[in-house]
């Protein structure tokens, strides 16, 4: 877009930050990841046949370790994503720790308490 066609619409632009909401990367559903300006159709089947598979993530870090996307992808991506815990990533946490489901679940009481 050139400057003089961006001077000419400017005025008509906003943006509603209450309406910004960010997209459940465990739980959105895949039409709702579809819509998404920055995921690409290729990284929206790799995240969805992982996410099957896995169960989901806690950081972005570990989508970046996954090869789901890359760091690029990450920076951009980072302020839209919201990671809702699930038993799967739980457990997955807690083995790469080399614990029991069971001891990661204690530990995080313990670190709460």
């Amino acid at each position: 877009m050139t400057e003089s066609n961006f001077e000419r619409i400017v005025q008509q632009i906003y943006c509603d930050s209450c309406k910004i909401q960010k997209i459940d990367i465990n739980f959105a559903s895949p039409d709702k990841l579809r819509g998404h300006p920055y995921l690409p159709p290729a990284t929206l089947r790799k995240l969805l046949s992982k996410r099957q598979l896995k169960g989901g993530w806690r950081t972005v870090e570990e989508l970046i370790d996954d090869h789901i996307i890359t760091r690029r992808e990450a920076l951009r991506l980072a302020p839209y994503l919201r990671f809702t815990e699930t038993t799967a990533t739980s457990d997955h946490y807690a083995a790469t720790r080399g614990e029991a489901p069971e001891a990661s679940e204690q530990n995080e009481t313990n670190e709460q308490n």
